[in-house]
């Protein structure tokens, strides 16, 4: 804990922003520690190098070239912004064994699946009358029946 705060006060001591009190502190640790102190050497001269460095000058026409470029990129489709986002798959072995638990559930699917018991006939609702000349007609059969039973019996 203690080198994470001093070296949180070494950039801080390149960057001038330590007070007296934590300066003393951190040249306490510096003198402790020989590796620490490498640490802030190498940390003030990178904060020395950098401001030294200039950068070039922005050209006049930059965000014209910049508006250009943008253009002409080819304009992306949702598909290549979500290739982006997942990482590269290896589909060859998952391609199979994804196919082959599609099989093997419609089948399961499919062999289970009840069948639907077919809709009763409708029963159309019979009148009284028609009722009695049903069964005046079944009766009258009934006795044809019986009567062609013992002619043909009589006949043997």
């Amino acid at each position: 804990m203690r080198k994470k705060l001093s070296v949180d006060q070494i950039v801080r001591r390149a960057a001038g922003r330590l007070d007296a009190r934590e300066q003393a502190q951190l040249d306490a640790a510096l003198a402790a520690d020989a590796e620490l102190a490498r640490a802030a050497r190498e940390q003030s001269a990178v904060w020395h190098a950098l401001d030294d460095w200039e950068g070039e000058p922005v050209s006049p026409d930059f965000d014209a070239r910049l508006s250009a470029r943008i253009e002409a990129l080819p304009a992306a489709t949702w598909r290549s912004g979500l290739a982006a986002l997942l990482p590269p798959l290896r589909w060859g072995p998952a391609l199979p064994l994804g196919l082959a638990t599609l099989a093997l559930v419609s089948g399961l699917l499919l062999s289970h699946v009840r069948k639907t018991p077919a809709a009763a006939p409708a029963v159309e609702a019979v009148s009284a009358r028609e009722a009695d000349q049903i069964e005046t007609t079944l009766d009258d059969l009934q006795t044809l029946h019986q009567l062609y039973a013992d002619g043909a019996a009589s006949q043997i």
